[in-house]
């Protein structure tokens, strides 16, 4: 699909674009793809050289590759020219390096030139999860979203063959749990705000329990309504401490979420997690990494005050 949007985008002898991934693997398998088909592309990631990667910026600044092929690291550091069309073809499920991406693409553009960015995601899976974060209908404009299902048919399939417009998003955004009013909710009805938070289980006394073994005080009927919701015996208690039980959903669509009730007091980890910081310097800037990661090649950055 990547590939497809490319070649059609490019048929604008103007046009530039960028490829966003998350897999350096993946972005180099897609590199070479594109000049198979002769799309002039550079590569861009971490892994490379300093030296070759500013050539390959230069080299799209002045235009004499239409095409970077990037793994997230272009998001995170160099100053690299706007483009006429974005692709994220994989990327993490963070609001933040999601904007970052976009705000790669949205800046103001000499002649009035507009942009475009393709989104792409698989159906069904957690690629979708990203639209329940965010409420991007404000993000970006109600009338610059538009959403399309590819289905392609056989092998022999091109892009765009077999592309549909959707009429909504793939998912409902679903506001942060301290938003939620459960006054209003029932228990066991479904829960309207996002799912993330802390996992918990229930034990084989009965017991409600953190991950660690914490335990965490709950009356008799939520752990019954836990139990009856989950053959796993596991929960999840939200920032807002309410206590929520996925259900089946049969494989397809959104997950089923039910709200159980609330937790008055969720105690603190029994357990340390200590996490060692490094100032290194990345394109002549100083940065503070997780010195763990740095040893494996795969870095995140700490916020600075």
């Amino acid at each position: 699909m990547a590939l497809g949007i490319l070649a059609e985008s490019l048929a604008d002898q103007d046009a530039r674009a960028i490829v966003f991934h998350e897999s350096i693997e993946a972005i180099e398998n897609l590199f070479l793809q594109a000049l198979q088909r002769k799309i002039p592309a550079v590569l861009e990631h971490s892994q490379l050289p300093d030296g070759l990667r500013a050539e390959n910026i230069e080299a799209f600044r002045e235009g004499v590759a239409r095409v970077i092929i990037s793994a997230k690291s272009l998001v995170e550091g160099f100053n690299v020219p706007s483009a006429d069309l974005g692709i994220i073809a994989a990327s993490s499920s963070s609001v933040r390096q999601r904007i970052q991406s976009l705000g790669r693409m949205l800046r103001r553009k000499p002649g009035g030139r507009s942009a475009r960015v393709f989104v792409l995601y698989v159906r069904d899976t957690e690629d979708e999860a990203i639209y329940e974060k965010a409420d991007w209908e404000n993000v970006i404009g109600a009338e610059r979203n538009q959403y399309f299902i590819w289905r392609p048919g056989d092998e022999g399939t091109r892009w765009p063959e077999g592309l549909e417009v959707s009429v909504s998003a793939p998912r409902t955004y679903r506001p942060p749990s301290w938003e939620v009013d459960v006054a209003g909710l029932a228990p066991q009805s479904p829960y309207p705000g996002q799912t993330h938070g802390r996992e918990v289980r229930v034990d084989q006394d009965g017991n409600l329990r953190t991950e660690d073994g914490t335990l965490i005080p709950a009356s008799r009927d939520l752990v019954d309504a836990i139990i009856q919701h989950s053959p796993y015996r596991r929960a999840r208690i939200t920032p807002a401490c309410h206590l929520i039980v996925r259900t089946d959903s049969g494989g397809v669509g959104e997950a089923n979420w039910r709200f159980l009730g609330l937790i008055d007091d969720v105690p603190e980890s029994n357990t340390t997690t200590v996490i060692h910081l490094r100032v290194m310097t990345t394109s002549g800037r100083r940065m503070i990494a997780r010195d763990d990661e740095r040893r494996k090649g795969n870095i995140s950055f700490a916020l600075g005050t």
